[in-house]
This record gives structure tokens, sequence and C-alpha cells, in this order.
């Protein structure tokens, strides 16, 4: 039976105005923001050096330094998205790395996360604990993620901290952990699909597609994420980064335009992609946070003191957003290459994922060289490309 016309435009109608509710409440949202009240009960005994947190309002995932008092700390602050991430985690006892990180959501609701008092592990304290209107993502992942698909997360997790240090040297090892990642990506996808009005496959999403080196294009995940998801989580602030982000990615990977940049470095002076065309740029994204970035850290200054700076300039933008942690970190490395703090629009522009991060742009505005793409661990490529590229007197 044919619809009546009438009843055709009523129905566009009203789903237009629902479309322009969603949107209504999307910017409104993402404008104003919404107020938390977080408080957390830490072990006895923790080490305060070893620990990091982290809140993520929806639009910064900023590093902070709680100021405890009888183990107990009060967060108070505003978020845009439908809930706040605040995450812990703990430096093992030689610096090799994070343990797992602990993330939470939390609401508008006055929250309360209390670790178990007791401390039963010295390298990772937040294993056990309670919590008022705050939803433990771990949980939620435990929940809502098919075992097997756990289970693989977990063998690459551990064939990664086995192997890492060997890549460069056993390209084979490194093949092999491309291969699940790339594998267990495809699952992921399958998975995502069959729940694609839930907002916490949309945070997977991001979180273990998205922000994951895999096989998979930025061009092929932003189709994807188009295709899946509805409006309503489109349209969440969540929504927009992984739209940014996957856009970014697309301008920013070797062989494209490279993004237009200005940025003041810490002494206030002005560099610009414009102005400094004709020579090599070298971009690190690092933060003092990040182990494997001060690793690195002297091989980019021996860069800096190999080729002169009218043929190569490197410009680092630090990912802090604490300027104490940021300058403690940059007075130990001891570099003179140029460096900028708080400036998150290149961190955007670039869709700076995980770090270290390295992008070399050619004196044309061509992007040449993405660390992420090329999966140049110990920026091998990297160091060949530029001796072949500058010649040193």
């Amino acid at each position: 039976m044919d619809i009546p016309l009438y009843k055709m435009i009523m129905n566009k109608t009203i789903k237009n105005k629902i479309f322009l509710l969603i949107l209504i409440w999307g910017v409104v949202n993402s404008l104003f923001g919404k107020n938390i009240n977080l408080e957390v009960c830490f072990p006895e005994g923790i080490n305060l050096q070893r620990l990091s947190v982290y809140f993520d309002n929806g639009r910064l995932d900023k590093h902070i330094t709680p100021v405890i008092k009888n183990n107990k700390w009060i967060l108070t602050d505003s978020f845009f998205d439908c809930y706040a991430t605040i995450s812990f985690y703990y430096w093992r006892e030689n610096d090799k790395g994070f343990v797992k990180g602990y993330k939470f959501w939390i609401s508008e609701k006055p929250a309360k996360i209390i670790f178990n008092p007791k401390l039963k592990s010295l390298d990772n304290p937040f294993t056990e604990s309670n919590t008022v209107n705050a939803i433990s993502h771990n949980e939620l992942y435990k929940k809502k993620v098919d075992v097997d698909i756990q289970q693989a997360r977990l063998q690459i997790d551990r064939f990664l901290y086995q192997n890492i240090d060997s890549f460069d040297i056993q390209p084979q090892r490194r093949e092999k952990f491309q291969t699940m990642v790339d594998s267990l990506a495809l699952v992921d996808l399958k998975m995502i699909s069959m729940h694609p009005n839930d907002y916490y496959f949309l945070y997977y999403y991001f979180d273990y597609v998205v922000l994951v080196r895999n096989s998979i294009s930025a061009k092929e995940e932003l189709e994807f994420f188009r295709n899946t998801f509805p409006n309503s989580l489109k349209l969440t602030q969540l929504g927009f980064n992984i739209e940014n982000t996957l856009k970014s990615r697309i301008n920013s990977k070797k062989g494209s335009e490279s993004p237009s940049f200005k940025v003041l470095d810490i002494n206030k002076k002005e560099f610009s992609s414009s102005n400094l065309k004709g020579k090599y740029i070298l971009l690190d994204f690092w933060a003092s946070w990040c182990l494997p970035c001060l690793q690195l850290t002297p091989k980019i200054q021996e860069l800096r003191e190999k080729y002169p700076e009218n043929k190569l300039e490197i410009i680092s933008i630090s990912l802090d957003t604490e300027f104490a942690s940021f300058s403690r970190a940059l007075k130990k490395t001891n570099t003179s290459y140029v460096h900028v703090f708080g400036n998150q629009e290149i961190v955007k522009n670039y869709a700076v994922g995980p770090i270290p991060q390295y992008i070399l742009i050619d004196p044309s505005g061509k992007v040449i060289y993405n660390k992420e793409q090329e999966q140049d661990t110990n920026i091998v490529k990297l160091q060949s490309l530029l001796m072949n590229l500058i010649k040193v007197e």
C-alpha cells in the first residue's frame, strides 16, 4: 500500500527535528561542559614519585599531579562528553614502563574511588577498588568484550613486552607482531559493528582501533566510523574527536602535503611552516612522562649536532599539560633544538596518537617520513633517510 505524501513529509520532518535536537545537544554539551566532583582514596604507602594520573575531559587528556592528604584526593573540574575519564598508572621500580592503566568513567554525580588501603603489590597497587558513581573500564572490558578477543590482546601485549627491543635487528618478530595486531583489528571491527548504539564501543573503537598501529588505512577507518555509528554517537565530543583525528591522519600521512602550522617556542620566537619552506623540518612529539621519548632524545640531539640549521630545523612539541614537569625533563635532556609547550592545535592537526612520534617534512612542504607509518621503533629509517637527503661537508 502506498504511503500518503503528507505522511512521508511528516516522517521526514520528524527525523529532521530529531537530528537537529541531537546536534543542538551535542553543541551545547561541548560548549558549556558539566561539573565533576571526585574523591579518590589511595592505598597506604603509595610512592607518589611513581604515580601518574590523567584526566580526560573530552577535549583534552591532561596529566595532573594530585595533592593527597591523609591518602585522599579531591578532583573538581569540568568535562564535555557523556563521561570524563580518570586514569591511574604506576611506574615499575626498574623504570621499564607503566603497569596496566586503570581507568574509570565519571559523570556529573558525585563519585568516589576507593583503592584497597593495604598494598598487596608494590608494582601494582590499583588492582582492587570499590566505587560510587564511577564505572571501571576494566570491568566494562571484561563484561562487554568477547573472551577470545581479550585473550588475543593479552598474547599481543606479552609478545610486545618480550620482543620490542629486538624489532630493529630481527624484523621477522616485528612482522609477526604486526600480523597479530592486524588480525585482531579485523575481529574488533566485526564485534563493534554488532553494537553500533553502545557508547562503550564508540570508545573502544577509538582506543583499540583508531589509536592502534594497524594496517587499516585512516580513510577506511573513517568510512567505518561514518557508516557504523548513529548520529547520536557521532555528534558526541568523542565522535568529533574520532572524525577529526582520522581526517588529520589522512592529511599528515607520508606523501601528503603537510598541515600548515605556526608555533611559539619557549622563548616566544615564532616558527611557521611557511617561513621554514626551503629546508627540512623534523617535528618531534613527546612528553616528560613518556619513557620511550626520553630514550630517543639523545638520538634526536645527535641529528641536531650533525646537520646544520639552514638545512634541517628540529621542532620538539611537548604533550605535557604541566609546565613544571616539562621544564624538569627539559633540563635533564640538555638539548639544543626548538622546544614548544602548550600548543594543542599542532598536535591535533598532525593526529598524534602514540608517542614518540616524528614527522619529517621536505623543503616543498610534503610529508616524507611518519614514524608511526614506518613503524620505525628506534628511528633507524629516519637516520638513514636524512643521511641520504642532507649531505654534510
